[in-house]
């Protein structure tokens, strides 16, 4: 009798583990590494390769996050695909806004899959192509309702016209905006101007891409910089 318990108890064991081992394997398998790459832009689309090796010529379901850095909104696509045999789709995201930045990572589990995987990567890129300008902010003056900023440029654009665009986020409350900007650099390739109607004593985070007034698109953005107003 208690030869055959032993017997019992070693069997369900045996099962629990193979069950255990069983579970793992479906979780695992929705680890596919999935990456993202820009394969081409335009003023309001973009085209992306979405890749795993794991997935060779397999029926997938795709989700692409879509963020909108100007405005700090995020939307989800979700698409039906085939991979190649090399473990690669193209798939093109468009009603985008001119001359904005927008960020891209993705998701990806085969269409009997119930998980999907981990995000992967997240590629960047102003619609449009991006100039190669370098700019960079600094914050020169300030006092209870406006910020004065030092933007400056690649050589290139001394005493060019251009257009600055400035991120603008309250971090007391996390509101941002972008405002526009024409201004003319100097033989430095920089420009000093005021940026306005901000609220006292409170703190705010800057940055800028620029362009010239000719281009059709800006550069990347540059560093943040952090500024309180005066009370």
């Amino acid at each position: 009798m208690k030869t055959y318990f032993k017997k019992i108890s070693l069997s369900a064991f045996i099962f629990a583990l193979a069950f255990s081992f069983n579970a793992a394997g479906v979780k695992a398998s929705t680890d596919y590494s999935p990456s993202i790459s820009i394969k081409k832009s335009n003023d309001t689309s973009v085209t992306l390769r979405i890749s795993s090796s794991q997935l060779e010529s397999k029926k997938v379901k795709i989700k692409i996050r879509v963020e909108n850095k100007d405005t700090d909104t995020v939307a989800t696509n979700l698409f039906e695909r085939r991979m190649n045999k090399k473990g690669n789709t193209d798939i093109k995201i468009g009603s985008l806004t001119e001359e904005t930045e927008y960020g891209f990572k993705v998701l990806i589990k085969k269409t009997s899959d119930q998980d999907y995987s981990d995000y992967s990567n997240e590629v960047t890129i102003n619609t449009a192509g991006i100039k190669d300008y370098q700019p960079t902010v600094n914050v020169t003056d300030v006092s209870d309702k406006d910020v004065t900023l030092k933007v400056s440029a690649a050589a290139k654009l001394a005493k060019k016209r251009v257009t600055i665009k400035v991120w603008i986020e309250n971090n007391d409350n996390d509101a941002v905006e972008t405002r526009v900007f024409t201004k003319t650099l100097n033989k430095s390739a920089s420009v000093h101007f005021k940026v306005g109607s901000l609220s006292s004593d409170t703190e705010y985070n800057f940055k800028a891409m620029i362009k010239k007034t000719s281009d059709s698109s800006y550069s990347e953005y540059s560093k943040k910089v952090t500024q309180k107003t005066d009370e």
